[in-house]
């Protein structure tokens, strides 16, 4: 896991130039929705986590960012608790131009994240892992005349397959060096 996101960091690095090193850092505060579907049971999960974000711009309006999220307060439903223990993931950032101190932006990318499952107390079936490609976006405005510092609502689906989804929505601010 450490080493692949090394790699990622590596891979980010080498992408950039040195004379045109654009960098920015972000820091949001994001609501999970967990949904795991057996047969005609359901089950919603819904956590709260942290997450942070750096990236550069390797060109006008693409960004890579490296993101990371943990979880700070566990979900329950139907007698089964779920703790986000955290993800990382690489994803790339496509903008459209500023109007009027806004735009909009989209993200692509892969991502890898830990569900600590408990049901009834008993511990089981324990932590499990989940990688797949993350996509998602949101709108992102300047905040107050600032040139650096924006204020960012995004969503974002992190995992979707064998029944179980994970999404999110986050509020955060991004600062721009």
């Amino acid at each position: 896991m450490i080493k692949k996101g090394c790699l990622a960091l590596i891979l980010m690095s080498q992408s950039i130039t040195s004379s045109a090193l654009d960098l920015y850092a972000g820091l949001d505060a994001n609501y999970i929705l967990s949904e795991v579907t057996v047969g005609d049971a359901e089950a919603e999960f819904q956590p709260l986590a942290l997450s942070g974000r750096i990236g550069a711009y390797i060109e006008q309006m693409v960004g890579i960012e490296f993101y990371g999220m943990s979880g700070v307060a566990g979900g329950d439903d139907l007698g089964i608790d779920v703790d986000l223990n955290y993800t990382f993931g690489l994803a790339t950032r496509f903008e459209t131009p500023e109007s009027e101190g806004g735009k909009i932006y989209f993200l692509l990318g892969y991502g890898i994240t830990e569900l600590d499952v408990n049901r009834s107390g008993t511990g089981e079936p324990g932590t499990s892992s989940y990688h797949d490609f993350s996509y998602g976006g949101g709108v992102e405005f300047r905040l107050g005349g600032s040139e650096k510092l924006f204020i960012n609502l995004q969503a974002m689906r992190y995992y979707a397959n064998d029944d179980i989804e994970i999404d999110g929505g986050s509020l955060g601010l991004r600062y721009r060096f």
